[in-house]
């Protein structure tokens, strides 16, 4: 309903932008608890291919469909759940806090980018 009032209200080769949480990014997959990723914070799980997918549904054409640049602050988080996930939780936290200023500063899950953005034009 939602994406149908939207294409309602826009013109002809009018251009749609989407931003969702990226569900298969590092950040969610390894999140043992979905932080930030579950109701009521979000309803739906959504990916490149779920976008894509609204092309077949509705009367749009796919324009772009990419990753937002993954900020620091993810990377440090990305970083610690791969840590605790291979070394436990206080080995991983200890090696973790020795080690974030460089790791952040590495282009270390570069396309992993926790929003995924969708740029449609109405057909």
């Amino acid at each position: 309903e939602f994406l149908d009032d939207t294409l309602k209200c826009l013109k002809k080769d009018g251009l749609l932008v989407i931003g969702v949480p990226n569900n298969d990014s590092y950040y969610f997959k390894k999140d043992p608890y979905h932080t930030l990723n579950l109701p009521p914070h979000h309803m739906l799980l959504w990916n490149h291919k779920a976008l894509a997918y609204l092309e077949e549904i509705f009367d749009l054409k796919i324009v772009d469909i990419t990753n937002q640049p993954v900020e620091k602050v993810h990377k440090g988080m990305m970083y610690n759940n791969l840590l605790s996930g291979h070394l436990g939780s206080f080995l991983g936290k200890a090696v973790g806090l020795l080690t974030r200023f460089f790791v952040k500063q590495l282009p270390l899950f570069s396309n992993q980018g926790i929003t995924v953005v969708a740029t449609y034009r109405k057909t």
